[in-house]
């Protein structure tokens, strides 16, 4: 249980973290749009619906090729268990999912810091080569001739 929910809470935080640069990719093109003078309202309107579009497609199929080919949240979840298992013994694992606020409980809590500099760590380990190749195929297949204008 505390192993899925660690899983699905990095997962979760993996997809949010992805749509909100999505969100502030699209509002800081529009807010560039919004700015020039060269182009008409029309222009403009059609320029940042055809951003919208190919960021959401671009981007979307990066996410799901991230999750899928680097098998993140198997990579992250056999991790989960080495840390877990080097930090406490299968006897203790099965008391903490009876009960947090025990003796044992405090010492789950005292690990906490090494976990989140392990999540931390995992993080940015992500962000290799593998994941720049898949933004960079992603950004060719949805990018539209228009938007490769602005």
């Amino acid at each position: 249980v505390i192993l899925e929910t660690s899983v699905d809470d990095f997962t979760r935080g993996f997809i949010v973290g992805f749509n909100d640069s999505v969100a502030m990719q699209i509002t800081a093109f529009e807010e560039r749009m919004d700015a020039r003078t060269d182009l008409t309202t029309k222009q403009k309107v059609v320029a940042k619906d055809d951003f919208r579009t190919s960021m959401m497609a671009i981007m979307g199929g990066v996410r799901d090729r991230t999750l899928k080919e680097l098998k993140i949240a198997e990579t992250f979840r056999a991790k989960l268990v080495e840390f877990y298992r080097s930090s406490f013994s299968e006897a203790e694992l099965i008391e903490l999912g009876k009960f947090y606020s025990t003796p044992l409980g405090k010492k789950f809590v005292q690990n906490q810091s090494k976990l989140q500099r392990f999540v931390q760590d995992f993080s940015k380990s992500l962000l290799d080569e593998r994941f720049f190749r898949i933004v960079d195929e992603e950004t060719k297949k949805n990018l539209t001739p228009q938007m490769k204008a602005y």
